[in-house]
């Protein structure tokens, strides 16, 4: 009787370590995953300009004119990847250098601190048609 006893247990432990394996492994999967993702969307060391952007980062999703504090800015939501909850958001000042970035705007709406992406005042959207390759 007592074989039979020690046989539930060990059944409900080796159940509960594939369980927590399982577990373990996505996790690890996720953060994998999310640690590309933010490393593909860095601007850091290939981004310095919209030119640069276009080149290294392909088409943008959506560009917008847009303003905060006075401070006319260009906003450019790059390509969502992976299992982000919004795509990247780039910052560029009018003349067309990279001001400062947001790796997923829906999980992080600041752009590294500086301020939320949702004070920022929208003016209007520029045709991606408009934008040239140089």
């Amino acid at each position: 009787m007592s074989k039979g006893l020690t046989a539930i247990p060990r059944r409900f432990f080796q159940a509960c370590s594939i369980l927590l394996f399982l577990l373990m492994f996505l996790l690890l999967f996720f953060y994998i995953s999310e640690r590309r993702n933010k490393a593909f969307n860095d601007p850091k060391g290939k981004i310095e300009t919209v030119a640069d952007y276009l080149r290294q980062m392909g088409n943008p999703q959506r560009i917008f004119s847009a303003v905060k504090d006075g401070e006319a800015y260009v906003l450019v939501y790059g390509e969502r990847k992976g299992r982000a909850s919004g795509p990247p958001a780039y910052l560029f000042t009018t003349d067309g250098f990279l001001f400062d970035w947001c790796p997923d705007i829906g999980d992080t709406p600041f752009i590294h601190g500086r301020f939320y992406l949702d004070h920022v005042q929208i003016i209007e959207e520029i045709p991606l048609t408009s934008i040239t390759r140089k």
